[in-house]
């Protein structure tokens, strides 16, 4: 049972996630800003996606109130990922001051595409944010999730508030993706300790 879980699991990855290349610890330990700008100076790529977790609490046009990590990522990652929408494309909820919610939170709380929602950032201000995406929470790949841009996230954290990305995803240039592969090992082959899988 367990290795068919892993195999549908790494089978349902493969077929959603669109970057070839993806930069964490083992540990979850943030990746520091020199082995992401490594990352970024790699020749070869069309792009570097970061992937960060900051907390709020989200008040909903129900009035009802949770406390959550929301996801901030550059707008590249619905490029990097394939998600199945409910209302709304992915990248809209990477314009300014918009955000996604994901089906079963848009269910228990009435929540449609256009709703505006209260956001207090943990240690940062408020915003009020306009849901422009809807995502299907079938499947295990970021279920529940909510997404914000990394800019929408600069915009109400103050810089010593913005955590470190615990993921880069990256996409090879067309037809670069074996040179880019040996580039990106060789760019962070001095950071032993982030895996590039």
């Amino acid at each position: 049972v367990g290795s068919s879980m892993v195999a549908s699991a790494t089978d349902e990855l493969d077929k959603s996630v669109g970057a070839d290349y993806i930069v964490q610890s083992q540990t979850g330990q943030p990746i520091m800003p020199q082995a992401e700008q490594a990352l970024r100076d790699t020749k070869g790529l069309d792009h570097v996606t970061a992937y960060r977790e900051v907390e709020a609490k989200i008040t909903a046009p129900d009035g009802s109130v949770k406390e959550d990590g929301i996801s901030v990522n550059d707008p590249t990652y619905a490029q990097d990922v394939r998600r199945k929408m409910i209302a709304g494309e992915h990248a809209a909820a990477y314009g300014k001051d918009a955000m996604s919610v994901g089906s079963i939170y848009a269910d228990e709380h009435h929540v449609k595409l256009g709703d505006e929602l209260t956001v207090a950032f943990t240690g940062g201000r408020t915003a009020r944010l306009k849901v422009a995406a809807i995502t299907s929470d079938e499947g295990n790949l970021d279920k529940g999730v909510m997404y914000i841009s990394t800019a929408t996230a600069e915009q109400f954290l103050p810089a010593d508030r913005m955590p470190r990305p615990f993921m880069l995803l990256a996409k090879a240039a067309d037809g670069k993706a074996d040179a880019a592969y040996s580039a990106v090992k060789g760019a962070l082959a001095q950071y032993p300790q982030y895996q590039v899988q």
